[in-house]
């Protein structure tokens, strides 16, 4: 049986606002600079997938063994949320000219109340931010993947998953993708597996990034591939 491994979580998060749409991204801004920082010491390669979000994506520290030969890049800010990652997520990207960008955001704006409609209209504004910055970078957004500690949560996670699927569909662009994971933490009857997350019971556990790593691997490559055709196709015009 798989055993899940409990990591400490860091010092509590700023205070949060009260409403679900509210963004305060000023909250992050020492995690931000740190990120900066680290950027200007040792400059980012170009290329590769960047995976942008909150705390499911912070600690998720075997990235370089459950994506080898792939160029996968950390950027998490624990805690935050989807209104708050749309306008700071150009600062975790500036210095590198990543060649897709994944999303892992939104459980939080779910659990603070916002709506669907919120988390959709959150990552619209997220995908305007990063087009200007990198207008041809493909960028993906990660589902709301399930949790046994808010699984009680489960029909709003899906109906806002719907809501960017449908942004993202009605958009038409083949640099815009919706990608679903979720299944890698489920058990055979299709609830949360205990194997697959530490003891908070929130965030995943290495055996539960092992198991989201190997569905997302072939996607990862597929958008890899996508991204250079297009690259390509638009050096041709």
């Amino acid at each position: 049986a798989c055993v899940a491994i409990a990591r400490a979580e860091p010092a509590a998060a700023p205070a949060a606002p009260p409403t679900g749409g509210t963004a305060t991204p000023e909250r992050w801004e020492s995690a931000i600079a740190d990120f900066e920082a680290r950027d200007r010491e040792q400059p980012p390669a170009p290329g590769g997938i960047w995976l942008l979000g909150s705390s499911n994506i912070r600690l998720w520290n075997t990235l370089a063994t459950d994506f080898p030969g792939m160029h996968v890049e950390g950027r998490g800010v624990g805690g935050c949320r989807l209104v708050e990652l749309a306008d700071f997520a150009p600062r975790l990207v500036a210095a590198g000219s990543p060649s897709v960008i994944v999303v892992s955001a939104g459980t939080n704006d779910v659990n603070a109340g916002a709506t669907a409609a919120e988390v959709g209209d959150a990552f619209a504004r997220l995908v305007t931010n990063l087009r200007e910055t990198l207008p041809d970078a493909t960028i993906a957004f990660l589902a709301i993947a399930p949790s046994i500690k808010r699984w009680e949560q489960i029909d709003r996670q899906r109906t806002a998953n719907e809501t960017v699927r449908a942004f993202i569909e009605a958009a038409h662009d083949p640099r815009l993708r919706y990608i679903d994971a979720s299944e890698a933490f489920l058990d055979a009857d299709g609830r949360p597996d205990r194997a697959c997350f530490v003891d908070d019971l929130l965030h995943p556990s290495v055996e539960g990034n092992r198991r989201r790593a190997a569905v997302l691997r072939p996607i990862f490559a597929d958008l890899l591939r996508a991204s250079a055709e297009n690259a390509s196709a638009a050096g041709a015009r």
